[in-house]
């Protein structure tokens, strides 16, 4: 407690005040006191107790100054501890939000069983290169269509069909290798409910209207006239596009096709391409894997909506029985399941990524040196002087 004074309050009271009320109080003693001082020094030194008085006087102005000078020091110490708090506190928010926070693009790697399978082509591809030959094609949205150096009758409402005839073992074959789709080409490839009927809905870039070749050799009839068309070596049919819509049906003897891959893609759907459609998804089941965090993966139930957003190749695309079977590895800026409403990102967090790094014992290490600095820190400065 300072030296007391006319002016001064209680004890219990000046121990309850701050630090800055304390040395605001102080100095004010410490004013008076001087002043005290100098009427003392003005009135002269004839009357009795003149110089002891002086002597008092200037003790306690002494006290007071070195009180000021403590209650300073620990108001400076409270304001770096407050203000210690405050931007250690701001730096675990900033810290602990910015580590939950998704990371911006991750690797992926995708395996889905699905009814439907929609993509865009990054790259020219010729889907179909090495599959079997089907022994049906129905083409609808064609202008024109030709077979060798011959035009056939212009397609009624669009839509052309050529039908594979003759014997077992001698049909007529439809050659998908010269099927080739240009870069920019949406691609949706839908289960049409029979184990051997394939369809495809072909979105063509607007500057890329080429036509659409196949492969023809033996006997066919042409719906609906059902006119017999044999031949006698192998020809190219060029199907003209009418616009930017497609839809290819192919029916195949066998109920598996294997489409050439890899395939450079974006955009990947799993829904139907029907604007009319509903947002449920066409999956049978699915996992995805983040190849960052090995120990993080995702199942994905049937008929949930999925979606990512990126590009990668395609490694394995087979139709087997009315079902999509693929694989699909590539770098992913979201990932994400369920409708509007229920939308669940899962697109790892940036601590996740973290954990698992191969600097973790680094990075914990270097946190625990920091924090035993500022223990230390905070101690020196609660520590008498």
């Amino acid at each position: 407690m300072p030296p007391d004074s006319e002016n001064t309050a209680p004890e219990e009271s000046f121990d309850c005040l701050p630090a800055r009320e304390k040395v605001r109080h102080l100095e004010s003693l410490r004013h008076a006191q001087i002043r005290k001082l100098l009427d003392l020094v003005n009135d002269g030194t004839s009357r009795p107790g003149h110089l002891p008085a002086v002597n008092s006087t200037g003790a306690s102005i002494a006290a007071i100054s070195e009180a000021i000078s403590v209650y300073k020091e620990e108001r400076e110490k409270s304001h770096f501890r407050f203000f210690g708090i405050i931007a250690t506190s701001s730096i675990l928010l900033v810290l602990g939000t910015v580590l939950l926070l998704p990371i911006p693009k991750t690797p992926v790697f995708l395996t889905t069983k699905s009814n439907t399978l929609s993509f865009t082509l990054l790259r020219n591809a010729a889907l179909l290169r090495g599959a079997q030959p089907a022994s049906e094609v129905k083409l609808l949205g064609v202008s024109r269509v030709f077979m060798g150096n011959a035009e056939l009758p212009p397609p009624a409402g669009q839509q052309f069909h050529l039908l594979g005839t003759g014997q077992l073992g001698h049909i007529g074959q439809i050659g998908l290798e010269s099927l080739e789709l240009p870069e920019g080409t949406g691609v949706s490839i839908l289960s049409a409910g029979s184990l051997h009927q394939l369809q495809m809905a072909l979105v063509l870039p607007q500057e890329a209207l080429g036509p659409l070749k196949l492969n023809l050799s033996g006997s066919f009839t042409h719906p609906p006239s059902m006119k017999l068309v044999t031949l006698s070596q192998a020809v190219q049919l060029e199907a003209i596009p009418a616009g930017q819509h497609i839809l290819l049906t192919l029916i195949f003897p066998n109920t598996q096709v294997r489409f050439d891959t890899p395939l450079h893609v974006g955009q990947m759907s799993w829904s139907s391409p029907s604007p009319t459609a509903t947002e449920e998804s066409s999956m049978v089941s699915g996992t995805v894997y983040f190849d960052d965090i090995r120990t993080l993966s995702a199942k994905l139930r049937p008929g949930t909506p999925f979606r990512v957003a990126g590009s990668g190749y395609i490694r394995k695309l087979v139709w087997n029985a009315g079902l999509i079977d693929t694989e699909m590895e590539g770098t992913a800026t979201s990932v994400s399941t369920g409708t509007e409403e229920t939308r669940r990102d899962l697109m790892p967090s940036i601590f996740s990524y973290i954990r698992t790094r191969e600097t973790l014992t680094q990075f914990w290490a270097a946190l625990g040196s920091l924090t035993l600095l500022a223990l230390a820190l905070d101690r020196w400065w609660r520590s008498p002087q």
